[in-house]
């Protein structure tokens, strides 16, 4: 997965446990450039580093992962935003895909080997993109 060590990553969950949790978890995927941030609205004012993998809180005050989500697809549709919620919500799964989530991964369950299954298949995705042929 060398194409891992070549993504700016950027965490975003306002409990900065689950911030140093997910770098670690990436760094023992390979990636090396990640940023971590406690609220949407610090994310947001970023932007412009050009992130390639958002990892987003769903649950922060005072705003909310789903907003944040919104506002980083209106300023740029190609990022890849992965959410995290504790809950078990279905409807709150759909509404983030239907928004322009890449993926869902409930925190606790087994959320290390998750992410691992999506970084693979953001990876995959974006190497199919760079290797098709212009029409």
């Amino acid at each position: 997965m060398d194409l891992l060590r070549n993504l700016k990553v950027f965490v975003v969950d306002d409990n900065p446990m689950c911030r140093e949790l997910y770098k670690q978890y990436l760094n023992n995927m390979g990636c090396t450039d990640i940023r971590l941030f406690g609220s949407g609205m610090a994310c947001l004012n970023h932007l412009m580093q050009v992130p390639d993998v958002v990892l987003l809180d769903h649950h922060m005050e005072p705003m909310s992962g789903m907003e944040t989500l919104n506002c980083i697809k209106s300023i740029n549709p190609d990022v890849y935003v992965v959410f995290f919620s504790g809950q078990r919500d279905l409807q709150q799964n759909m509404d983030a895909l239907r928004n322009g989530a890449f993926d869902y991964i409930v925190k606790g369950d087994n959320e290390e080997n998750d992410l691992q299954e999506v970084m693979k298949k953001i990876t995959e995705v974006m190497r199919m993109i760079s290797t098709k042929a212009p029409l």
